[in-house]
């Protein structure tokens, strides 16, 4: 059983090539041209990730990830560097703007959450720049604001992946990264 309104949810995809679907495997977005998106926190390609390589990936270097901070993810997106930092016992709080991205996002987190309740990873829909600083009281100051915007649109024969074409078509160009 989805927590979101999906009709409302897909009502504002009207006029894209997009569209929301749930099934017994969670929420997917849909483009006729690509397989399904859908946030899998628990994919065996993330799951290795988090095991194998974790501590060496340069998102959990430069966040400070083996001294375990608390992490504020200002521009969530897919979850995974916010994932790959709650599976190393950093305290991470995702904040994602786009109501979608937010559902699918909330989707990935339920379903990680009954594979593995110990993680400390939560979501928060929200404007990053309305959240600061106003949001953030001095007890639950984050050790760690990790900004990491969209990529800008490039114009380069080859093609960005699949999955961040139907990323940047549901959520526009980030232009607002600057003053972010």
């Amino acid at each position: 059983m989805c927590s979101f309104d999906l009709t409302k949810l897909n009502d504002s995809l009207e006029g894209t090539l997009l569209s929301l679907h749930y099934s017994e495997k969670g929420l997917s977005l849909k483009h006729p041209d690509f397989l399904p998106l859908q946030v899998d926190f628990l994919s065996n390609k993330l799951q290795y990730r988090t095991k194998h390589s974790a501590l060496s990936e340069m998102v959990a270097k430069a966040c400070g990830a083996k001294h375990k901070p608390s992490v504020l993810d200002l521009t969530a997106g897919l979850g995974r560097d916010a994932f790959l930092l709650a599976s190393l016992g950093c305290k991470v709080q995702m904040v994602e703007r786009n109501p979608i991205m937010h559902a699918l996002l909330q989707d990935g987190l339920k379903r990680l959450k009954v594979d593995q309740p110990f993680i400390e990873l939560s979501l928060l829909l929200n404007d990053s720049q309305s959240l600061l600083p106003s949001d953030i009281n001095a007890d639950d100051t984050p050790h760690v604001i990790y900004i990491d915007p969209m990529h800008p649109h490039r114009e380069k024969s080859a093609l960005v992946k699949k999955e961040m074409r139907i990323l940047r078509e549901l959520v526009g160009e980030d232009l607002d990264k600057e003053i972010l």
